[in-house]
């Protein structure tokens, strides 16, 4: 199944990612509105810095030319539409930075990858610093089976989308790395 995403009254963006929806449920395709945008780094790249750009296709695999063509435009769209990146901490810093959304955007916690960096008290800690934040927060999260919610369905080299509100999450569906494929579970 091909569909493309993404607003319809804009000229089409450089940007593309191909995804291979697998499975009998189809996923929900209609992105949601956004009204601010930040993100929160131990260790920001700034992508139009020279520098910081050629590191990150650095940590690509030289031998696959259609993920640096894709990062090549990831580059130029957040360059021509940057997002404020601050250096910090998800456990010290996460809260403060959700606190600066506006009040009446539902705040949506995103990262893929991230926490097979954390111990599990650590994850246990961000569960709880989410939950205590005083305001809706949605957790989406793409993390290897197990690491969020206790789900495998016995593929290898896959992760776990996994959404809900902290404390609440549930696996939705299981996905390739680097977008590849989506099994949507319903």
């Amino acid at each position: 199944m091909t569909t493309a995403l993404g607003p319809r009254e804009l000229p089409f963006s450089p940007l593309r990612i191909a995804c291979e929806l697998r499975g009998s449920h189809p996923p929900p395709l209609d992105p949601p509105p956004v009204s601010w945008r930040a993100g929160l780094d131990i260790s920001p790249l700034d992508p139009s810095v020279p520098e910081d750009a050629r590191w990150l296709h650095a940590c690509l695999w030289p031998d696959q030319p259609e993920r640096h063509a894709r990062l090549e435009a990831a580059i130029g769209v957040a360059r021509e539409h940057p997002v404020k990146v601050r250096r910090g901490d998800a456990l010290t810093d996460l809260p403060g930075l959700i606190a600066e959304a506006p009040e009446d955007a539902l705040v949506c916690v995103f990262h893929t990858a991230v926490l097979l960096y954390f111990t599990r008290e650590q994850i246990g800690e961000l569960n709880a610093r989410l939950q205590a934040v005083g305001r809706d927060v949605a957790w989406v999260a793409g993390e290897a089976p197990g690491i969020l919610t206790e789900y495998s369905p016995g593929k290898p080299l896959h992760f776990v989308l996994s959404a809900g509100r902290p404390g609440a999450l549930v696996p939705r569906g299981h996905m390739g790395h680097h977008g590849g494929w989506l099994e949507w579970l319903g």
